[in-house]
């Protein structure tokens, strides 16, 4: 019986009688109860995945696999500890098991110690050098430290692991590194299919009456940067037309935030302990006529619930700027810039058009009043600042370049980046050492309060954007507290969303179309101060007017795409 579960894999109900089966007759079989662990994690029954492997590595202590199954388990319920315990056993026991150095790898990514999480997947790759799970890992977390020594090799790695057909490479990682929009494609339906293999979609309702029953689904619904754009588009939906639901599996911060987004919706209902399959019937039970999936290939996305095909008509939304090459996924909510005419063949979803930009934005993101001074935030008394917010994986040897050339033509300057780590911040110096620019002059700024976060904005004098992937929610927050961003429009979705925020916001002047008219607009604009002057006060006296933030027309734009796709969908 136990075999037969296992082959039975791809059917969950079978294989799930199977193994029950085989455990009343054999309760006492290690590999049975790790095998059914398994199925359950699989299947997102984290809970009771992690009492059969407990009873697995309870029989068996000696079993690899099973200790690596339990950090799985144990990961997903949010348990670091016990799951990092876990994998070092398997480690314990196996030195170079390459699952559990890969999975030990991914624990200690998300637990902020980068160093060791590249350690782990090097020595991943060590002994399987063609794993895709270790391969676009180490590739990030060098990304992550800006440790740019083997840039252009895993760039050429991850796409010939994609182009190869037998990649499984992350496509949130893929987004980051210089491919094409066909190449993204390509590595998307690779991940759909592997992570979704064998869900057999439930059984379609019938067409609901009334309002448009809107769902959505994240796991960032607290303080987040994706909860910072959305707040106010949830509030602002037209409840005469609309009853909206979030199904979320984010721990409760218990910030103001997450009490405002439970306050937000109709209904809030917390999925964290239901499996994929069990929250895929509530979606359904719940009459959802349109489903936005808020987390796309991001971390800790649950695609499986989406291929489930709980809703008629399910779409991507906001946080993966690229197709996610899924038959489950009907739609993707763009604008006439991010996605032109021109690159609507490369997406496999529907290309719902915004008339003025994709993005929305929260109006009430408070900007701190008490002034911050350079000092207080390590910036020298006087000359320019040019600043980049973004995440250190979207920082690349290229805008670096330019970066550093822009210093050396204005001595007095400094660029000012978010801090990631002392290992990130020496590498860096070490880079700008390399281009005869003295270190001192990179400055990093810490975590603070949002609020104090934007204040802080108002100390830089121009934004510099990154490319293959732009600044987002970075950008809108630059251009929200009144600092110019200055873009230059890539090849692929999510280096254009830049662009758009600035169109949205009435300054096109600041989107280039080639990186040497990005370096000259930046060399000009820090030497006509004036003009940087007259922008910001643009900025400032437009914040209110200006599309970009104007919350109440995004949310009836997105309504109204909401609604056809619903009728065409009845």
């Amino acid at each position: 019986m136990s075999n037969l579960g296992v082959l039975l894999a791809n059917n969950s109900r079978g294989a799930t009688l199977c193994f029950r089966t085989a455990l009343a007759l054999c309760p006492g079989m290690a590999e049975v109860w790790n095998n059914f662990g398994n199925l359950l994690q699989r299947q997102g029954q984290v809970t009771e995945a992690s009492v059969a492997l407990e009873r697995a590595v309870t029989l068996a202590p000696g079993r690899t696999e099973a200790w690596n199954s339990l950090g799985n388990a144990r990961m997903q319920q949010g348990d670091m500890v016990v799951a990092e315990g876990c994998y070092r056993q398997a480690l314990e026991i196996s030195p170079r098991h390459v699952k559990a150095l890969s999975h030990l790898a991914g624990l200690l990514e998300q637990t902020g110690r980068t160093s060791e999480a590249l350690a782990a997947y090097e020595t991943a790759l060590d002994v399987d050098p063609l794993n895709c799970l270790a391969l676009s890992g180490a590739a990030h977390m060098r990304r992550q430290l800006c440790d740019w020594r083997r840039h252009s090799q895993d760039e050429e790695a991850l796409k010939e692991a994609v182009r190869s057909g037998d990649g499984h490479i992350s496509p949130f990682v893929f987004l980051t590194v210089g491919s094409t929009m066909e190449e993204q494609r390509l590595c998307a339906r690779q991940w759909a299919l592997r992570q979704c293999h064998g869900i057999e979609p439930l059984p379609p309702r019938e067409p609901g009456s009334g309002r448009i029953r809107l769902g959505y689904l994240s796991a960032d619904f607290y303080e987040h940067a994706t909860a910072y754009l959305t707040a106010e588009l949830f509030e602002l939906h037209d409840r005469r037309q609309f009853e909206v639901f979030a199904y979320s599996w984010a721990e409760d911060d218990g910030s103001p935030m997450r009490g405002r987004l439970e306050s937000a919706f109709d209904h809030f209902t917390d999925i964290r302990r239901m499996s994929h399959e069990e929250a895929a019937r509530l979606i359904r039970e719940d009459g959802i006529d349109v489903l936005l999936d808020v987390k796309g290939y991001t971390r800790y996305a649950r695609t499986e619930i989406l291929a489930y095909r709980p809703a008629p008509v399910q779409v991507n939304f906001l946080a993966y700027p690229g197709t996610m090459g899924a038959p489950f996924i009907d739609a993707i909510i763009a604008d006439p810039f991010v996605l032109p005419p021109d690159l609507h063949h490369v997406f496999d979803e529907r290309v719902v058009i915004l008339p003025d930009c994709y993005q929305p934005n929260d109006r009430q993101r408070a900007i701190c009043e008490l002034a911050v001074t350079r000092a207080e935030v390590g910036l020298p008394d006087s000359g320019p600042v040019f600043a980049s917010f973004n995440n250190s994986y979207k920082l690349t040897p290229q805008m670096f370049d330019i970066w550093m050339r822009l210093l050396r033509a204005t001595p007095d300057s400094v660029l000012w980046l978010l801090a990631a780590g002392q290992e990130m911040e020496d590498n860096l110096r070490r880079e700008a050492s390399s281009r005869s620019v003295a270190p001192e002059r990179l400055v990093f700024a810490g975590k603070m309060p949002l609020a104090t976060h934007l204040a802080r904005h108002r100390l830089a004098d121009l934004f510099l954007d990154t490319l293959p992937y732009n600044a987002h929610t970075t950008a809108s927050d630059a251009l929200w507290a009144g600092l110019p961003v200055l873009t230059c429009v890539g090849a692929t979705f999510a280096g254009r969303v830049a662009a758009s925020l600035l169109r949205a916001t009435g300054l096109p002047e600041l989107i280039t179309n080639s990186l040497a008219e990005y370096e000259a607009k930046a060399l000009e604009l820090t030497r006509a101060p004036e003009t940087l002057r007259e922008l910001r006060q643009r900025l400032q006296d437009n914040r209110l007017r200006a599309v970009l933030f104007d919350s109440e027309r995004y949310t009836r734009n997105l309504e109204a795409a909401l609604r056809q796709l619903h009728v065409k969908s009845a």
